[in-house]
């Protein structure tokens, strides 16, 4: 009888990977680091490795899956714990079968990195995004829109006529167009525009769209919302997902890694420089409340544009500061973060040093204002729906001066 205490005893979980076929990065000491062989855990294929394989076991560090010598040969040939016990047994030389030899795993080719598709003369990934993402957002300029976005922005109290000067489009209606014309591409093309993943799944909501126009389902989850190059302000180089029903702390999101910060109401800004006209620079995170924010400011009729995107964690762009240095007012409006060093708080005080390099002065520039929200209270977007966000924006963009926040100046 084959036991399975002797069974893991005896087995080496490096040797089972070796013999299967597993991709291994190095070996150092006891322990072999490995790209994970676990394909659903992983959106880019595991390419910075993050399995760890020692003699008694193997974990991921990346997707969490781990087990012993059974599990691990389980997970590699497919087999149920019967089986793989069987077939260790004789690989081991434990049973009077004849030996079971593993097949080693047939690895995929490797799809191309975005570096390795520009060395190959594809072309510019800026000039394949500004295509693809372009086409795309032909086809949503021009489609039916569905009751879903309106009332999307009407739970939170954000007018629809601002949301489509925000260019909220539902999807739903160009389905079909969408999908040709991602048809219409190579797959490297694809991988480089963001709208595949390196390892040829989809962007979800790319896939969501797939399964509308083949009619699996009949309606999209939520609203896109474009990317606009910061040098072509009407040519998106990609797309925000907002879903319209998030359930339980999911707030958003999908999108390609990489892309760039979106710059909202650029127009009203260019024309108040050209009437010489005072304009405001809004700073916030998230598409509701940069929505709400510009709905508050179109309110109050005052010319002003909305950074947005992941303000929180993007380097500092030289773009932002041609468009900071002419601002009569910049308003910071964050969550504060929480624990001892809060993340919006530190990335306020971050964009005050920032604003006084662009003029010179170590001191806080006096039109800056800043305003932060308790972390896991009322958001820009609740204190819209209240009416208190119009009356907020009015007090911090006035022309008189109005001290910040004390902890800002300490």
């Amino acid at each position: 009888m084959i036991d399975a205490a002797d069974i893991k005893a005896r087995a080496d979980c490096r040797e089972i990977a070796r013999a299967r076929g597993v991709r291994i990065k190095r070996e150092q000491g006891d322990t072999m680091t490995a790209h994970c062989f676990n394909p659903d855990g992983h959106n880019n294929g595991d390419r910075k490795p993050s399995l760890s394989v020692f003699r008694e076991g193997f974990k991921c560090f990346g997707c969490g899956i781990s087990g012993d010598a059974l599990g691990l040969v389980m997970e590699l040939d497919g087999v149920d714990f019967k089986t793989a016990l069987a077939q260790l047994a004789g690989e081991l030389g434990l049973s009077d079968d004849a030996p079971y030899r593993p097949r080693r795993r047939q690895q995929p080719e490797p799809t191309p990195t975005t570096r390795q598709i520009a060395a190959r003369g594809v072309g510019p990934t800026e000039r394949i995004r500004a295509d693809l993402w372009g086409r795309i957002w032909g086809a949503l300029v021009f489609s039916d829109q569905p009751e879903a976005p309106a009332a999307w922005a009407a739970e939170r109290g954000i007018s629809w006529q601002a949301a489509t000067l925000a260019s909220v489009r539902d999807a739903t209606h160009a389905a079909g167009e969408i999908i040709g014309i991602l048809r219409g591409h190579t797959r490297s093309e694809l991988i480089a525009a963001g709208a595949i993943r390196e390892d040829g799944t989809p962007w979800g909501p790319l896939a969501e769209l797939g399964k509308i126009a083949a009619g699996d389902i009949e309606h999209a989850s939520g609203a896109f919302i474009p990317i606009w190059s910061p040098g072509k302000p009407h040519t998106p180089v990609g797309f925000r997902f907002r879903i319209y029903n998030p359930t339980g702390r999911l707030k958003s999101l999908a999108q390609f890694s990489g892309a760039p910060v979106l710059p909202l109401g650029l127009d009203s800004i260019a024309q108040a420089r050209r009437l010489g006209e005072p304009y405001s620079v809004l700073i916030c995170e998230g598409e509701t409340d940069w929505l709400a924010a510009q709905d508050a400011m179109r309110t109050l009729g005052r010319p002003c544009a909305v950074l947005a995107h992941c303000m929180m964690s993007a380097a500092w762009s030289p773009a932002w500061t041609a468009l900071l240095a002419g601002a009569a007012r910049v308003v910071v409006l964050f969550d504060r973060g929480h624990g001892e060093h809060p993340n919006g708080q530190a990335r306020a005080i971050e964009i005050a040093g920032q604003l006084a390099a662009i003029r010179g002065d170590p001191n806080t520039p006096e039109n800056l204002r800043i305003h932060l929200t308790e972390e896991g209270g009322e958001d820009l977007a609740d204190l819209h729906k209240k009416g208190d966000l119009t009356p907020l924006l009015r007090e911090l963009t006035l022309d008189r001066h109005t001290p910040i926040n004390e902890e800002m100046t300490a």
